[in-house]
């Protein structure tokens, strides 16, 4: 049975979301997903009411703090994962404590099954109890890495 999931991919490299939708299907998801390069587009995606966003570290045009503000700005809840090739750990802290869930290497991709639902989980926990869902706050307890796959929205 798969568990359908609204996804928002923030990445410049169209075959990166298309690994990660495939990705997430191979994980049991049936991903509906939108992929976007700019502010403005993600803005757009953010009135899709994703389950979740993929952010990529790297971006020419936007970058993942930037969306991360964005998010907030817009008052929105939504499980955040950061899927990069290129982040290191020092960056990674600085965007986890800007609201990152979590994050990912693309190295790792087939661990993302694992995360998604762990972050999903977290977040279904945080808003039951009336609570505004909070990230991992210590990197230590990151668990998967990834890449990305495609489907669309």
């Amino acid at each position: 049975m798969t568990v359908p999931l609204n996804v928002l991919i923030v990445e410049d490299s169209k075959a990166d979301g298309e690994l990660l939708a495939h990705e997430l299907r191979n994980a049991g998801f049936e991903p509906t997903w939108k992929r976007v390069e700019t502010e403005a587009d993600y803005c757009a995606g953010l009135d899709l009411h994703p389950d979740i966003i993929f952010s990529d570290f790297s971006l020419p045009q936007f970058s993942t703090l930037r969306a991360l503000e964005l998010l907030k700005n817009h008052g929105l809840d939504i499980p955040f994962i950061i899927v990069s090739g290129t982040i290191g750990e020092e960056r990674a802290v600085e965007n986890m404590k800007g609201g990152a869930t979590d994050y990912v290497l693309k190295d790792h991709i087939k661990r993302i099954g694992p995360g998604v639902r762990r972050a999903l989980k977290d977040h279904a926990t945080a808003r039951s109890a009336g609570a505004t869902f909070a990230p991992r706050s210590s990197i230590a307890r990151r668990s998967f890495a990834g890449d990305d796959s495609a489907t669309s929205i």
